[in-house]
This record gives structure tokens, C-alpha cells and sequence, in this order.
């Protein structure tokens, strides 16, 4: 299990437990939310070796529920905050590992 806070829109903090639930030595795995803000979040890691090194490929399904409010709340603040860590999480990657 990984503990952690997260805070996907606005400023409030949600305790958030994640587990990984499948693994596949040198190919991929998946992790998925166990306690959290989340009514469903899946996220797949696919992690391909390439000629230039490593390729790894996320696969993302979250869905926030609350009927409408929920998904208004996803398309004004939850989608760009799940994109930006994405984002963030490349920038890191290419700064430690260099781009390619």
C-alpha cells in the first residue's frame, strides 16, 4: 500500500491509499486507489525497452463521481491537476534521465 495526501482541486487535503495490483516483471503494472477523493482511479505503467533505452506509457481511469457537481468539478479544476502531474512527472524524468 502507498499512503499519501493528495489535494485534486482546490486547496483541501485527501488521505489517500493506492495499491499495486498487478505487476509483470519488466513489462508493466497497475496501481489503483483503495481510500481516497477518487470514486475509481486506475492507473496502468507500461515499460517498454527501446533501442534508444525505455519507453513507459501511463494509462490513467479516474472518475471523481458526485453526479453533475462532479463532473463539472472534473472538467474545471481535476482533469488539468491530473494532467499536470503528468506533465510535471515527464519534465522530472527527461531532467534526470535526459530527453530523448
Amino acid at each position: 500500500m502507498i499512503y499519501c495526501q493528495i489535494s485534486p482541486f482546490l486547496n483541501p487535503k485527501f488521505k489517500w491509499v493506492t495499491e499495486i495490483s498487478v505487476v509483470s516483471h519488466h513489462s508493466h503494472f497497475f496501481d489503483e486507489q483503495r481510500k481516497g477523493p477518487y470514486r475509481v482511479w486506475h492507473h496502468e505503467h507500461y515499460i517498454t525497452k527501446t533501442s534508444d533505452g525505455v519507453l513507459m506509457i501511463d494509462k490513467v481511469y479516474y472518475d471523481i463521481g458526485k453526479s453533475v457537481f462532479g463532473w463539472i468539478a472534473g472538467k474545471l479544476l481535476v482533469d488539468k491537476k491530473v494532467k499536470n502531474i503528468f506533465a510535471f512527472r515527464q519534465r522530472k524524468m527527461e531532467e534526470l534521465f535526459g530527453k530523448k
